[in-house]
C-alpha cells in the first residue's frame, strides 16, 4: 500500500484519445493498492493512473503523458489489468519502438 501524496498535474483536457465518462465521482485518495484494476477504457481510471504514475516516477513533461497514454491505449495486453501489472509492464516497454 502506497501513501505518497500528490496533487494532479494533468486533468481532461490534455487526454488525447477519447474516453468513457460514466459520470462517477471519482475520489483520488492518498492510499493505492497494487492489485487496483484500471480500466483503460474509462477516462478516470487513466488520468488518474498516469497521475500517480508520474508522481511516483518523478515525470513531468507533457510529451512523456503523450508517451504513457500512447502506450496504454494502443500497445498495453488486454490481460494487463492491475496498477502493479500496468506499471511493470509500462517500465519495460517504455524505450520500445512500436510499429503500428
Amino acid at each position: 500500500m502506497d501513501t505518497l501524496t500528490y496533487m494532479p498535474r494533468f486533468t481532461k483536457t490534455n487526454l488525447l484519445y477519447q474516453y468513457q465518462w460514466p459520470g462517477r465521482n471519482t475520489i483520488i485518495t492518498p492510499t493505492f493498492k497494487d492489485e487496483d484494476l484500471i480500466d483503460v477504457a474509462n477516462g478516470d481510471d487513466v488520468l488518474n493512473f498516469i497521475n500517480r504514475f508520474f508522481a511516483v516516477h518523478n515525470l513531468i513533461s507533457q510529451s512523456s503523458f503523450e508517451r504513457l497514454e500512447y502506450l496504454i491505449k494502443h500497445h498495453l495486453p488486454i490481460n494487463v489489468n492491475t496498477r502493479k501489472e500496468i506499471t511493470a509492464w509500462i517500465k519495460k516497454n517504455w524505450d520500445r519502438q512500436f510499429y503500428n
